[in-house]
């Protein structure tokens, strides 16, 4: 099993009041997997996201990624872990705003102190396939935001990770890039990455093997897809 949760819950106290965000959830992944979360605002689908991410604790239970227990690492190993593991999409994009694309992208490798030549390297190999070129010494607030996301979609494949998370990776983008995007992580998994993704958008969750169903902080239902649809049967 690549990825386990076991009564993952995440409790916040609000005033005097306790809200459950995510509620005694226990889920099993295999590698290569693509799994989509799914479910009303408010149900706990992001903060489960970031639970099994790393950029969150939970209150309750324990999650195991690759046979390592990372609710168990201290915050130096758990930021070493995403930096070298896990990539994250977000809806908005997230990039630096100082930074042109090509330093946004490379960002993840300077952590890792990769040599310069070398993450320029890799780099411009996802540039090129990304349709980004033109667009190499240009800042996040003069592209479009289908660009945006590309750059971010980059920069998240800049470390070869394991897992791929994604928070409603086409909620800021109109039809037709957001069906770029929801290509593009469909040829990804192909590839062999894990990918979990949170979306409200039924394209994007029909080209996942499963579609898991939140409500109040609990897995409702779970839908498994047909290989006609992108899927395992």
């Amino acid at each position: 099993m690549f990825l386990s949760s076991e009564n993952l819950t995440r409790s916040f106290c609000m005033g005097e009041q306790t809200i459950v965000a995510v509620d005694h959830i226990n889920l099993e992944v295999e590698a290569g997997e693509y799994i989509a979360f799914m479910g009303p605002s408010g149900a706990g689908k992001s903060t489960l996201l970031y639970l099994l991410g790393g950029l969150d604790r939970p209150s309750q239970g324990k999650i195991c990624v690759a046979g390592k227990e990372i609710t168990k690492l201290s915050e130096r190993e758990l930021a070493r872990y995403r930096n070298q593991n896990v990539a994250f999409i977000f809806q908005d994009f997230n990039l630096q705003d100082h930074l042109n694309v090509l330093e946004n992208i490379v960002l993840p490798l300077k952590f890792r102190e990769v040599a310069k030549r070398e993450r320029e390297k890799i780099a411009m190999s996802l540039i090129e396939r990304l349709g980004l070129s033109q667009r190499l010494r240009h800042k996040p607030s003069e592209l479009s935001g289908g660009e945006r996301q590309r750059v971010a979609v980059a920069r998240a494949l800049c470390g070869s990770p394991q897992l791929l998370l994604a928070d409603e990776p086409t909620g800021n983008l109109d039809s037709k890039t957001g069906a770029e995007i929801v290509s593009l992580l469909s040829d990804l998994n192909k590839n062999g990455i894990t990918i979990l993704v949170v979306t409200h958008n039924h394209s994007v969750a029909q080209t996942a093997q499963k579609i898991y169903t939140i409500q109040d902080g609990k897995i409702v239902h779970c839908q498994l897809l047909s290989a006609a649809s992108g899927g395992k049967a």
